[in-house]
């Protein structure tokens, strides 16, 4: 097969699986408001949500009111690179980009309308870390449900993330890592059926490592926090579970060096020279 026709049948799958990625947060996302809506706690619910949108708008309100440029938005301008986020180990960045590619979008023009997008996915994402905390630790009192959210917000929405402001390009991936967070954090810490839960956060994490790898930090972090509030009362369990989803997000890092790798050696991308 020659390298033009490699390349076509990786735009392809890069197509039909950036669809797949955006059908998957559309589908959680769906499964997610139905179980909160069966809740019926709507003081919760208001209190959380409540304290998430004023926190975003208030740290990326601004994406709203006028484009921003930086100098990777003139690189990118008529073409996002799809290509070479697949040769920094961006496997879902690339079928993100594959997919904006073949619908005509320009991420650098309709970066306001991708952001607000971004900012839709992240309150509702906060909304499901915090969430799920809470009901862990089963404290009903206002002052601790809003102290639980910040710290939550303040996990993701610091001036280590802000680089949003600088490259707004990065709104559609930082969506999908956000959304894929918290399903994760969702459905890690359910007592039931916990090997398909295992297997859907390995899904989740996949995706994840795959558009932007420093989330594989948050990701762990999250799960680790969870199992310690979980099993407070059984330290063991909750070491046990910490090594067994650490340990699947360490294979699934390997995993995503192989994946570049191969890219380079069947000549699908090239070398990013960034090493690795």
């Amino acid at each position: 097969m020659t390298k033009a026709a490699v390349v076509e049948v990786a735009n392809i799958v890069g197509v039909i699986l950036g669809f797949s990625v955006i059908f998957l947060c559309f589908l959680f996302a769906i499964l997610l408001v139905r179980y909160y809506i069966r809740k019926h706690n709507r003081k919760l619910t208001i209190e959380i949500l409540m304290t998430c949108t004023w926190v975003v708008l208030l740290a990326y309100g601004c994406m709203l009111l006028s484009m921003h440029f930086s100098v990777d938005s003139f690189h990118i301008y008529y073409d996002i690179g799809a290509y070479y986020a697949l040769s920094i180990g961006r496997y879902t960045g690339f079928c993100l980009n594959s997919l904006t590619n073949f619908l005509k979008i320009n991420q650098t023009i309709s970066q306001q309308y991708i952001c607000l997008i971004f900012i839709i996915s992240l309150i509702f994402s906060l909304f499901v870390i915090s969430y799920s905390f809470i009901e862990l630790i089963q404290d009903k009192s206002i002052v601790t449900n809003i102290f639980v959210t910040l710290a939550v917000c303040i996990s993701i929405v610091n001036v280590f993330y802000m680089e949003l402001v600088l490259f707004p390009e990065m709104a559609l991936p930082l969506s999908v890592n956000n959304l894929f967070t918290a399903f994760s954090v969702h459905y890690a810490a359910r007592s039931k059926h916990q090997i398909v839960y295992l297997l859907l956060n390995a899904l989740f994490a996949f995706w994840i490592i795959g558009n932007y790898q420093a989330y594989v930090g948050i990701l762990v972090i999250f799960w680790m926090t969870e199992f310690l509030i979980k099993y407070k009362q059984d330290p063991k369990k909750a070491f046990r579970n910490s090594v067994i989803y650490v340990s699947l997000a360490g294979a699934l890092s390997i995993l995503d060096v192989l994946i570049t790798n191969l890219t380079i050696k069947y000549q699908i991308t090239g070398d990013s020279g960034r090493g690795g």
